[in-house]
């Protein structure tokens, strides 16, 4: 299986997934940003890291977020490898 990461936040109240720098820093009071890397077939959370400050309910929701975007992401690395090396062992 693969690891895929994104980053998810809290700004001016509202959770976003993937923020940009524009975004992080976009709330006088620094938004929270939270990098994220699961095994998304297990939801095995390997990395989180959390620079802000957001409530226990706001991390559980931020975490379901970004759930479905991690799978997403495993899948396109999953397809960029599998067609990259596709013809490799034809070459042998």
């Amino acid at each position: 299986d693969m690891v895929a990461a994104v980053s998810v936040g809290m700004v001016r109240g509202n959770l976003l997934v993937d923020l940009d720098g524009a975004e992080e820093h976009m709330d006088e009071n620094e938004a929270a940003d939270i990098p994220v890397a699961m095994v998304p077939s297990t939801e095995e959370i390997t990395l989180l890291q959390m620079d802000g400050v957001v409530t226990k309910e706001d991390l559980t929701v931020a975490l379901n977020m970004v759930k479905p975007g991690l799978k997403f992401i495993a899948e396109k690395q999953r397809e960029a490898l599998q067609n990259k090396y596709k013809n490799i062992g034809d070459q042998q």
